[in-house]
């Protein structure tokens, strides 16, 4: 079971195969991925149109029902039971900085001061015993300061930027 938030109204959700059970109703949706964050869906003999307009986390999201834009989260069995007993679930490491893993030498700083960046986004390429190494977000976050330049040295452990 898991349940789901919409705006501030709260929903249990259960999944049984192709069926959900939403509160009370139970469905059989037919999706049809429309775009990349657009889907049409069946049930009921309606149809819905719903756009994933921003996602906030891996569980909060804003999307776009029929034209009418709504906040939505999701919360699993894992963290209603964690809530439960009082703790949170970690969902994300809180990195301050990037340090070099190795000495060499930046040769393309791919991010500057205000980027947003995603966990895995490549933050720059850094050259080390003749190969070329990409320097990846370790978070999701934004750029506070960018502490090296293209062309430059580093050394093992030397703060590159910080978030």
């Amino acid at each position: 079971m898991a349940i789901i938030k919409l705006n501030n109204q709260s929903f249990n959700f259960v999944r049984e195969g192709e069926t959900f059970r939403i509160g009370e109703k139970t469905i059989t949706p037919i999706v049809h991925q429309k775009g990349v964050n657009e889907y049409l869906i069946a049930f009921n003999n309606r149809m819905h149109h719903l756009i994933l307009l921003e996602k906030f986390n891996e569980k909060e999201y804003a999307v776009s029902v029929n034209g009418k834009t709504c906040t939505t989260s999701f919360k699993d069995a894992k963290t209603l039971l964690l809530e439960k007993l009082g703790m949170q679930e970690s969902t994300a490491l809180k990195v301050s900085s990037v340090k070099a893993p190795m000495p060499g030498m930046v040769l393309e700083v791919k991010v500057k001061v205000g980027d947003k960046v995603k966990k895995n986004d490549v933050l720059m390429v850094l050259e080390a015993m003749k190969m070329e190494n990409t320097i990846k977000s370790p978070s999701s976050g934004t750029i506070s300061s960018v502490d090296i330049k293209e062309g430059e040295g580093v050394e093992k452990n030397q703060v590159l930027l910080q978030f």
